[in-house]
């Protein structure tokens, strides 16, 4: 569930990251501190190229390997009328609730639709999902892990509409793409013009009018305006997008990432943008050992520390 931080980055803890050795060095000195290190030359960074790691029950001595190729594919959907469907909590005053709005994108025209919501009760979301569905059609709908947009009630809504419905909790994989892309659009509008959740009434004012100029702007990806994008647009786009991941496709092929097989032992990347080691990165290494178990539309299914995580295909090595 996507959420509206009201930090200002690189000020956590009171720090702030300037150009100032003082500063630098009271920042280090603190650190130091907190981990009750005396000796700076302690400290440890990562290398991936001096690590070995070792399961003696299953796996011999493995070297990290660098991911030398990107098969990175479009994001996009093969079929009209799919979206994407998040909750979005905007934080206010302590004495009050958050703002709470159901966002809604089209996942290839990327035209977003936005309605308050009393509450993430049942009701309250499909009341807001009929209002939506008054205006559109929808086909298929994307969502995360959110409990509310999963739950047995909603399903069933979804169902009884004709929607096929696609979600997936994995913190490692491109699912929800758009929607939170345009999340953090709209945030970063909001911080800009210094807009004040306290002050609903102007709060709503302004969020509809970032939201309005958002639909009305060329998007970077279609070329087009989402406000603007018609059938024949969005089905030379789908034709587009197809033709360039089918030759991705062909290459992981031709590369053997699609010659996997139950039991194999292989080496993972985690992409960890999405979890609480958001700032730990391994650039672009297979670091983590896992076992292979399936694939799965287009990604791969590994078991990792006893987990089942799914993950891109082309972030599971064979080994």
């Amino acid at each position: 569930m996507s959420k509206v931080l009201n930090e200002v980055p690189g000020r956590k803890h009171g720090y702030k990251f300037r150009n100032s050795d003082v500063e630098v060095n009271n920042f280090t000195n603190e650190l130091l501190k907190d981990e009750e290190i005396k000796d700076i030359s302690k400290v440890k960074t990562y290398n991936p190229f001096s690590t070995k790691i070792k399961n003696t029950d299953s796996f011999k001595d493995v070297n990290p390997k660098l991911m030398k190729k990107k098969y990175s594919r479009k994001y996009f959907s093969p079929y009209f009328n799919s979206y994407e469907a998040d909750l979005v909590f905007f934080r206010t005053n302590e004495n009050l609730k958050p703002i709470i709005y159901l966002f809604i994108i089209n996942i290839n025209t990327r035209y977003l639709y936005a309605i308050q919501l009393p509450s993430k009760n049942n009701d309250d979301i499909i009341r807001a999902f009929n209002t939506i569905l008054s205006k559109i059609k929808i086909n298929n709908l994307r969502f995360d892990g959110e409990s509310s947009l999963n739950s047995k009630e909603l399903i069933k809504y979804f169902k009884y509409k004709n929607i096929k419905t696609f979600s997936s909790s994995s913190n490692y994989t491109n699912h929800n793409r758009i929607i939170d892309r345009v999340i953090r659009t709209i945030r970063d509008g909001l911080f800009k013009l210094r807009i004040n959740t306290n002050n609903i009434n102007k709060f709503k004012k302004s969020l509809q009018e970032i939201i309005t100029i958002y639909n009305n702007v060329e998007h970077s990806t279609t070329g087009y305006k989402p406000c603007e994008m018609n059938n024949k647009q969005e089905f030379d786009y789908i034709l587009e997008m197809t033709e360039y991941n089918n030759e991705v496709i062909n290459k992981l092929k031709q590369d053997g990432f699609y010659d996997y097989e139950k039991g194999d032992k292989v080496m993972c990347y985690l992409d960890e943008s999405k979890t609480k080691n958001r700032f730990k990165k391994h650039r672009g290494y297979y670091i983590h050992k896992g076992i292979f178990i399936k694939y799965n539309y287009g990604n791969g299914i590994v078991e990792i520390d006893g987990k089942e995580i799914e993950l891109p295909i082309y972030y599971i090595l064979k080994i």
